[in-house]
């Protein structure tokens, strides 16, 4: 259980600190060090390991749990679902509209991995301020990689 911690890059990429404990518990369960059935640790160790707050700990926990790798068991803990999970990579793209080159630009994404690898959600903002600032703000944190287009 303890050999997540392992796989969990408290310092490394500016990504948030949940993404950092998805990624690193998906990754041990693609490595084999986590099978099927296999407890992961309390929401309190992984505070405690990860220096993150309560929250931070569920929310990643629950990711995992949406993405179909780990189980919650009711006053028991999360365990490992299944083998077959990836490391699917989740991309906003947040587009001033849908020109020829930003559709360009969707399929070079979508298309660079294997399929069910990126998960694209496209957003516009058309420019609007008001509306960039909403669906930012709403969307923080979701997702593995932003990609938005230049402002009018």
């Amino acid at each position: 259980m303890n050999i997540v911690f392992d796989y969990i890059d408290a310092e490394g990429d500016s990504k948030s600190k949940h993404a950092k404990i998805v990624d690193g518990i998906l990754q041990a369960i693609a490595e084999n060090k986590l099978k099927p059935g296999d407890a992961l640790p309390s929401v309190n160790k992984i505070m405690a390991k990860a220096h993150v707050a309560r929250m931070t700990a569920v929310k990643a926990l629950n990711e995992l749990k949406n993405r179909g790798a780990v189980e919650a068991k009711s006053r028991v803990g999360y365990f490992v679902k299944n083998e077959g999970t990836s490391r699917r990579l989740n991309v906003m793209l947040f587009l001033t509209s849908f020109d020829s080159y930003h559709e360009v630009l969707y399929h070079e994404i979508i298309s660079g991995s294997d399929a069910g690898q990126i998960g694209v959600d496209l957003y516009f903002h058309h420019c609007n301020p008001d509306v960039f600032r909403a669906v930012i703000k709403e969307h923080a944190g979701l997702y593995d990689l932003y990609v938005v287009t230049p402002f009018c």
